[in-house]
């Protein structure tokens, strides 16, 4: 997951920007607007890539720009391009209603992760603000699962284990 929220970052400090209401940069359903995504992106093509990215994404990634202090657009033209180097595979697009997922292979775990689309202004397009919210989501419940299951132990007597010897229950070999 960590690999993952790494990556995820990096392409949400490439691709925060301010969104229009142009149309996507090629017509057709989600896995053509990954495709043009990703060609854009290789390219810099910025308004292409602007185009692929739905207003909730725009505006993580306004956010994340802000934060930088700088403008999408510089995040966007000095990426090196270790993220784009090779499209992923792909597998399983599904759509219902305004939405759809398309599962891509996550190229450092070679494991598949469904990408979020949502319809805007007639078109697909790459929903990532939903994925930024899922990891901080993860984040923030983290930590009070540790904490419960903590506050569980303290409250139930029982001690949680240490490696040393002495807090092992003793058993009577006698009986």
């Amino acid at each position: 997951m960590k690999i993952y929220k790494t990556i995820f970052i990096g392409l949400c400090a490439l691709f925060f920007i301010n969104c229009d209401s142009a149309p996507a940069p090629q017509s057709g359903g989600p896995t053509e607007i990954l495709n043009a995504f990703y060609e854009a992106a290789k390219t810099k093509d910025i308004e292409t890539m602007k185009r692929a990215l739905s207003k909730g994404t725009m505006s993580k990634i306004e956010q994340s720009a802000q934060e930088q202090n700088t403008d999408v657009d510089t995040l966007l033209r000095s990426e090196d391009g270790a993220l784009v180097r090779q499209l992923p595979e792909t597998r399983n697009e599904k759509i219902e209603g305004d939405t759809a997922t398309l599962e891509v292979k996550n190229i450092e775990t070679g494991e598949f992760e469904e990408v979020p689309f949502v319809i805007e202004g007639g078109a697909w397009r790459l929903a990532l603000d939903q994925i930024i919210d899922e990891i901080n989501e993860d984040e923030t419940n983290e930590p009070a699962v540790e904490k419960a299951i903590d506050a569980n132990n303290s409250n139930s007597g029982v001690d949680a284990p240490s490696g040393d010897a002495s807090n092992k229950p003793e058993v009577n070999k006698n009986q």
